[in-house]
């Protein structure tokens, strides 16, 4: 993926928080990431949603699978609870 696309796409998910409910920003992703051409490439899709949240840290427990670690982060990103708590700088 070129760094304009991956770009592009990191501004789209940032808009997409606004668009609706959770399954319609869910879908309006899921068409984004096709688009793009990495709807299989889920570490990719979960690079551009940290990318949109501010690049905060994240950790898991254990060993999620690619899939795994993505649709956590899709929740987390969907509930806004990363809005809440802006890391300091």
């Amino acid at each position: 993926m070129t760094e304009s696309m991956r770009n592009m796409l990191i501004g789209a998910v940032k808009g997409s928080i606004r668009s609706g409910s959770p399954q319609e920003i869910r879908d309006e992703l899921t068409g984004l990431f096709e688009y793009a051409k990495i709807s299989d490439d889920f570490d990719a899709r979960s690079d551009i949603l940290v990318s949109a949240m501010g690049n905060p840290k994240v950790g898991f427990c254990g060993r999620p699978t690619p899939e795994d670690r993505y649709e956590t982060l899709l929740s987390v990103y969907l509930s806004g609870t990363w809005q809440e708590f802006p890391e300091e700088a």
